[in-house]
């Protein structure tokens, strides 16, 4: 008897083993993990400066890298090669941007931008604080490039801030647009 329920337990602990393999439950560098997550952990980690914890479930394409900020990015896998899914921008890039145009207004102060690592969408709008109660508002383009608009006054900080304000710099964007005759599709976003 005695035997039979220790086959039982070894047969219950190797089945549990087997589900957290299954489930992804390793941590980073484990036994557990596949070289395509130990490979994903030690680039992304490197890259980012943080740790990573990879899952790549079976038979799907896609894997979730986990950094230990909170941040999850997502990543498409075909093969042994792998790619994040979309833009990622460092908040330390961001900040020193938003610093050396600071400092070309005369106007330097400490520049907060967060989370440090983040997943962004083209043309997508990222708000930086300010030292001095101001905001810096960064676009980046599908291409890379990036656009700031700096707001040092508090108050205009928080007016940009509003969605109608957004809508209006969108529209005031478009005009300019117009104004320097890049007018392509602005008739069906502005109807006049």
């Amino acid at each position: 008897m005695r035997k039979i329920s220790q086959v039982r337990a070894q047969l219950r602990a190797a089945w549990v083993s087997m589900m957290l393999a299954a489930c992804g439950g390793h941590g980073p560098s484990s036994p557990e993990a596949t070289a395509l997550e130990r490979s994903i952990d030690q680039e992304l980690g490197k890259r980012f400066g943080v740790e990573v914890v990879t899952r790549c479930p079976p038979l799907v394409p896609t894997c979730s890298a986990n950094l230990s900020d909170g941040t999850t990015l997502p990543i498409f896998v075909n093969g042994g090669e792998w790619r994040v899914i979309g833009m990622v921008v460092v908040s330390d890039v961001l900040e020193d941007y938003v610093r050396a145009e600071l400092a070309d207004l005369g106007a330097m102060q400490g520049v907060r931008c967060a989370p440090r690592v983040r997943r962004v969408e083209p043309d997508e709008r990222i708000e930086c604080g300010l030292a001095q109660g101001g905001k810096a508002f960064i676009t980046v383009h599908v291409d890379g490039s990036t656009a700031v608009e700096l707001a040092l006054d508090a108050a205009a900080a928080r007016a940009r801030s509003e969605p109608e304000s957004r809508d209006l710099a969108k529209a005031s964007h478009a005009l300019e647009n117009a104004a320097s005759g890049d007018d392509e599709d602005d008739d069906d976003e502005h109807p006049r």
